[in-house]
């Protein structure tokens, strides 16, 4: 009988500590916003980073381009996603932000807190990703002007 309780209890005891090994893992995974995400999952991301930062650590933007990207899309999705920090709470010097290599598919913005990957926001080819809970912004989409029909006389 005591042999069975022991058992028992080594096994509970075990199946407890996969358990908790499980959650850890799951929760050291990043999450990943897919690029024709509505956004509100990005934001609550984003202000989970933004309240973890505020313990003193650094958040780390990194900007990268996606297959058939221009350059200048990397500038402006780093600003905005500076800007867009800063207007969350983030004081400028926490908030380092740096480009990098190209990648092959969609362009993305990876977040780290300390040197955690905590966020990756997938973005769309030659547009900014959602980081807002309502809609997106495309810097390189060129506005169509419409032209004034000159009346002869």
């Amino acid at each position: 009988m005591k042999f069975a309780f022991i058992c028992f209890a080594f096994f509970i005891v075990s199946l407890a500590n996969n358990y908790t090994s499980f959650a850890q893992n799951v929760k050291d995974e990043p999450f990943i916003a897919e690029s024709d995400a509505s956004g509100e999952e990005t934001i609550l991301n984003i202000e989970d980073i933004v309240r973890d930062a505020k313990n003193g650590e650094r958040v780390f933007v990194i900007s990268r381009l996606g297959a058939g990207e221009a350059e200048r899309l990397n500038n402006v999705r780093l600003r905005i996603t500076q800007w867009k920090l800063s207007t969350m709470g983030l004081n400028p010097p926490q908030i380092l932000i740096a480009k990098g290599e190209p990648i092959k598919g969609e362009g993305r913005i990876e977040f780290y807190l300390g040197s955690h990957l905590r966020l990756v926001v997938l973005a769309k080819r030659n547009k900014m990703p959602n980081l807002t809970c309502c809609d997106d912004y495309s810097p390189l989409v060129k506005r169509s002007r419409k032209k004034r029909k000159i009346k002869k006389h």
